[in-house]
């Protein structure tokens, strides 16, 4: 398995690196043969950028389009570059809109929980093939050194990434995809979904779940995580964090999650509970694993607040807080930025500012256990300074 993960991760940094190689080539042909001047700079600069986009939006688009017909669906859709701006979970897929409002849309494939066939994914990937390909011809014929570099991009990006095929699960061996982890993820992002409106109702959800196997696999288990932290189950949710991330098959982006789920998890336990012995330790520890996690699993995250609080910096964790609190994660994630925002103007001694910020986190999603938690804090110190 270990050897299988290496392999996808070799193969994703071969795609980058070609994808990159073709995105100059086709600028620096586009710019041969003729005086360099900054507008035939520029020219080629755009086509070389549409070009490299338009075959990603195209296979979205014809995903979201076709792809039930052959077996798949969109699970995540994803409009722009940079941190999310604002994220949306349904019980189906989630949204996400970007910082940067460039032209790019990406979606994240998954296998109906039906399965699918061999045959299936090649004749989609043939329509993507064509569409792109007779964009990229078309291109070509566009003026100047714009189509030159859109057209050889788009064609040499589309070869690489043979349309969009690397996106989906790999098909099983007897020619029909697996089903089950599909299944278990279309289970997990109604739990999500839920999630975001009501604990309660995420755990019924979990308990009532008719797959005896969902809740005690790593799809289970990562479902259940942010649930625990919104039950205020933090020790809990330090193992179930453990085990998703010792869990085989489990993504190096899904690790990465689970370990910061894990580090925020004992920080929370910390705050609300007696320390363990060794609990400062571990979660230093474990900050400073994160420090080269992906953007897409510390977006809107409170860790490097929560890192500042243990470490006795106030004024650091309130930057960083209403930071993760800008960030337009998740609700239940962001409410959580917010309890901690709360928890770090207290502490720098701005208990109005502080009230405030739990106004906010109340406000942002689900009535989970820290907001009460810190409420009792705030109500406890504003007794204090006024007796």
């Amino acid at each position: 398995m270990a050897d299988r993960r290496s392999s996808s991760t070799g193969t994703t940094a071969v795609i980058r690196v070609l994808s990159g190689l073709i995105v100059l080539g086709g600028y620096e042909f586009a710019l041969f043969g003729a005086p360099v001047t900054p507008e035939r700079i520029g020219a080629s600069l755009g086509g070389a950028y549409l070009g490299a986009a338009l075959p990603v939006m195209m296979w979205s688009l014809i995903v979201l389009m076709l792809g039930r017909r052959f077996g798949v669906e969109a699970k995540l859709i994803s409009w722009g570059l940079g941190p999310a701006l604002h994220t949306s979970l349904s019980s189906s897929r989630i949204l996400m809109v970007r910082r940067i409002p460039v032209p790019v849309l990406r979606t994240r494939v998954a296998v109906q929980p039906a399965g699918t066939t061999k045959a299936r994914l090649v004749a989609l990937v043939l329509i993507t093939l064509t569409v792109q390909g007779l964009t990229g011809w078309g291109l070509l014929f566009a003026p100047g050194p714009f189509g030159v570099a859109a057209g050889i991009v788009c064609l040499g990006t589309a070869l690489v990434r043979l349309g969009g095929f690397r996106s989906i699960p790999s098909a099983a061996a007897g020619g029909r995809s697996v089903g089950s982890r599909n299944r278990g993820g279309d289970q997990g992002l109604q739990v999500l979904a839920a999630l975001q409106r009501s604990v309660t109702e995420a755990r019924r959800l979990i308990e009532d779940c008719s797959d005896p196997e969902w809740r005690d696999s790593a799809e289970g288990r990562k479902a259940e995580l942010p649930v625990l932290l919104g039950e205020g189950r933090y020790r809990e949710a330090v193992r179930v964090a453990e085990s998703v991330a010792k869990a085989p098959g489990v993504s190096a982006v899904e690790r990465a999650g689970a370990q910061q789920t894990l580090a925020r998890a004992l920080a929370y336990a910390m705050e609300a509970t007696s320390a363990e012995p060794c609990d400062r330790e571990r979660f230093l520890e474990l900050c400073r694993e994160m420090r080269d996690a992906p953007a897409q699993v510390t977006s809107g995250s409170d860790l490097r607040s929560l890192y500042y609080l243990v470490t006795g910096d106030a004024e650091l964790a309130v930057d960083e807080a209403r930071a993760a609190a800008r960030v337009g994660s998740a609700p239940l994630r962001r409410s959580m930025a917010y309890c901690t925002l709360a928890v770090a103007l207290m502490r720098a001694g701005r208990s109005e500012q502080a009230q405030k910020a739990l106004r906010l986190a109340r406000s942002q999603g689900p009535d989970n256990a820290r907001i009460a938690f810190v409420a009792g804090v705030l109500s406890s110190v504003s007794a204090v300074v006024g007796d």
